[in-house]
């Protein structure tokens, strides 16, 4: 007779590659998934990561019960306090489950909850490595051992080869490894934005927004703009649409901002990889085979490529190996809490009041406004690191591949569904708090920015940003 299994799937492992299910067996073990209280209310989470999350988990569900699993579902509304009640309530159900099976989490503070459950629950765990990323926890510390400095560059080139992303007989395409200085353009209405489809929220989707507007009503994002694919085919579909009318222009117009649309050619897919609704080498793979058809430049294919194979795994793997003593660390002993401007978006400064709004209210701002507007103003202002982190984390749904926001601000008012791309990179690239383990983008030096940023947009004409240079190069007024 078969032993039965309780399965954990987390929030952010609804793939049927987890390795958690790939063993599992239809009408011998358990499935579970919970929307438990201390993972939705721990920070401020903006309200469209909560709806994403909550109905791509119903989602997930309803496939999996249609593959023969038996699976136990507990809704927020239900009251279940914390994962641990939830295994716990579950395994009381199930007297005869001998074993826990869960994926390793994505973030550290949950998995020292897990690492607590052998003792708690009274059963034996196994907790499985996410072998859905590119890099292995292991191979990115073997990576990293005795250098000076972990420079992603380097990292990002031995997966290219690893993979076989880009390259021909073994050499990069076109004879180089990055085609960056190519994707720095500031669109200023040189190309028409395409229109994105938009996905209907279903009979499922519905109740989620209802029930988070109940539940949240103080949280940030504005649910009657809510946009986002909640299953594998929607996702898929989202990116497929990518690939034929964004990806062309993505490559030279990924740094820039405007005011007429917020997502310009961005592929907006970071918080479908990071909860599980795509897979990272497969849309690698989809748009390099977009490039060997013709269909984008290489430079184009290269900057995706470059920010899902590189910077998403070097960041991950920078997370993992350092901390949690990376997430306190503090450089220049900045301690200002955050201005009332950060929760509101009230603030004459136009470039910094655009990318607060557009993060409050849709849960989504790029990489340049989260690290050369946001960020930035969070170095000059010395504010608290991470405190900004989480919060950037609580507002955003949708940066364009999870990797670089400035961090507690980052986290609760972004769709970002992961911490981990958050503790190492903010505080690295944009305000330096973390020394030298990542070198310091060039956002943050006193070169960059007053070439760059009026190449990049017109958002900041008119207002007290417009000195771009005597800003970026001023002192910090911190205390």
């Amino acid at each position: 007779m078969d032993s039965k299994t309780l399965v954990l799937v987390l929030g952010d492992q609804l793939s049927l590659n987890n390795p958690a299910l790939r063993n599992a067996k239809p009408q011998v073990d358990t499935l579970l998934l919970a929307e438990v209280a201390e993972e939705a209310q721990y920070v401020r989470h903006n309200r469209h990561k909560l709806v994403l999350l909550f109905s791509a988990m119903r989602h997930f569900a309803e496939l999996l019960r249609a593959r023969g699993f038996t699976v136990i579902y507990r809704q927020f509304d239900e009251g279940v306090a914390s994962l641990t009640q939830a295994c716990t309530e579950a395994l009381a159900a199930l007297p005869e489950v001998t074993q826990l099976r869960v994926c390793a989490s994505g973030e550290y503070r949950v998995e020292q909850i897990i690492g607590s459950w052998p003792q708690q629950l009274g059963v034996s765990v196994d907790r499985l490595e996410d072998d859905r990323y590119l890099c292995a926890i292991a191979q990115f510390k073997a990576w990293a051992k005795d250098r000076k400095q972990l420079r992603m560059e380097y990292f990002y080139r031995d997966m290219r080869k690893q993979y076989g992303l880009l390259l021909d007989d073994g050499e990069p395409c076109g004879g180089k490894w990055n085609y960056d200085a190519e994707n720095r353009m500031g669109w200023r209405n040189q190309e028409p934005i395409p229109r994105r489809p938009d996905v209907s929220p279903d009979d499922i989707t519905r109740e989620v927004i209802e029930q988070v507007r109940a539940a949240f009503p103080h949280n940030p994002g504005d649910l009657d703009q809510f946009r986002l694919a909640v299953t594998h085919t929607e996702a898929q579909a989202q990116f497929d649409w990518f690939c034929e009318f964004g990806l062309a222009q993505f490559g030279r117009y990924q740094d820039a901002l405007a005011e007429e649309s917020p997502w310009l050619f961005h592929s907006l897919v970071s918080m479908y990889l990071n909860c599980g609704l795509l897979e990272p080498l497969a849309v690698c793979q989809q748009v390099e085979q977009a490039y060997r058809l013709g269909h984008c430049s290489l430079a184009a294919a290269e900057g995706f490529i470059r920010q899902v194979l590189g910077w998403r795994e070097y960041v991950r793997g920078v997370y993992w190996l350092l901390m949690p003593e990376y997430a306190q660390r503090n450089t220049f002993g900045a301690k200002r809490p955050l201005p009332d401007f950060f929760w509101d978006g009230d603030t004459d400064l136009r470039c910094l009041q655009q990318a607060l709004s557009q993060s409050l209210d849709l849960g989504y701002a790029h990489h340049i406004q989260r690290l050369m507007v946001i960020g930035i103003s969070h170095s000059w202002l010395g504010l608290m690191s991470r405190r900004f982190a989480l919060g950037i984390w609580r507002f955003m749904s949708m940066p364009m591949s999870g990797l670089s926001c400035p961090t507690p601000w980052v986290w609760r008012y972004t769709v970002i569904t992961a911490p981990w791309p958050l503790s190492p990179m903010p505080p690295a690239a944009s305000t330096f708090k973390s020394r030298v383990t990542i070198a310091p983008s060039a956002a943050t030096t006193p070169v960059k920015p007053p070439g760059q940023m009026p190449a990049l947009t017109t958002v900041c004409i008119g207002t007290s940003l417009i000195d771009i240079k005597s800003i970026w190069v001023a002192t910090p007024v911190w205390d």
